[in-house]
């Protein structure tokens, strides 16, 4: 893998910091010897505030762990939930706002594929240690102070594989909780699967095109041209209606009480 290629040369550069040295400690409960090194890499992103590259290099480590986190037992699965802060109860049973946030972006992962009782998702052990995928996903991302020399050959060769997707797209006049998703792309953010059906929803709703919505989401990390455009296109074809607020509400994506029973209700320049 040609970051492997390269994490020599960082490690020389950054092992000296104490936050590189704790850092190893605590990833190391997770990953095997030789993908501590990407550690080492997302702390060199951060510290330069390359949020789109540690976003994305945090999911590529996070899917590599899968195969490993599904081979730990019950107790270390929940072990290492708890230190992802990911609340457990009975079983494999996740609060619906933690499967919101940290489930897959694939419609096998929808709240109507699981039992859901009492505000509780009822998971196997491959659906959550799915989950449990999107919390190191969350884990890696987190921004952590380090001071750290520029290495522009590393960035150089970061760029070339990873390009930076060229976003134009600009709003204004948005209802507070489709700013908050906007933004949170705009920072390079993996939205949870309910998140992106309902912003690009929205957007279909007010007009914006199917190129449009494909290219807003080239933010994510993780995204998939492909993927992505078959299920902008299949909600324009279905033609389903907005969710209301309260729909919103429960699924933890409302940020201001506004005073509108839906979405589209908001007008420009509203408070």
């Amino acid at each position: 893998m040609w970051l492997l290629e390269h994490l020599n040369k960082l490690q020389k550069q950054v092992l000296e910091s104490k936050d590189v040295r704790l850092a190893e400690v605590e990833f190391s409960a997770l990953m095997r010897k030789e993908l501590v090194g990407f550690a080492h890499l997302i702390l060199f992103l951060n510290a330069h505030n390359e949020r789109f590259y540690v976003n994305k290099i945090s999911v590529m480590v996070a899917k590599l762990l899968q195969p490993q986190l599904f081979a730990m037992d019950e107790e270390v699965l929940k072990a290492v939930a708890s230190r992802l802060h990911i609340e457990v109860r009975e079983g494999w049973c996740v609060p619906i706002t933690t499967f919101v946030k940290f489930s897959p972006h694939d419609p096998a992962y929808a709240l109507t594929q699981f039992d859901v009782d009492k505000g509780l998702v009822w998971l196997d052990k491959q659906a959550f240690v799915r989950v449990l995928v999107g919390g190191l996903e969350r884990f890696l991302q987190q921004p952590r102070s380090v001071e750290l020399r520029a290495s522009s050959e590393l960035m150089k060769v970061i760029a070339q594989h990873i390009p930076k997707p060229n976003i134009t797209f600009k709003r204004k006049g948005d209802p507070p909780c489709m700013q908050a998703l906007l933004q949170r792309l705009r920072n390079h953010e993996n939205l949870p699967h309910y998140a992106r059906w309902i912003l690009a929803l929205y957007l279909l709703h007010i007009g914006v095109s199917e190129d449009e919505i494909v290219n807003l989401f080239s933010h994510s990390p993780d995204f998939n041209e492909r993927i992505t455009r078959y299920h902008v296109r299949f909600l324009k074809d279905k033609r389903y209606k907005m969710p209301s607020c309260h729909y919103i509400r429960e699924l933890g994506f409302c940020v201001k009480e506004c005073g509108v029973k839906n979405p589209l209700q908001w007008k420009h320049g509203q408070r």
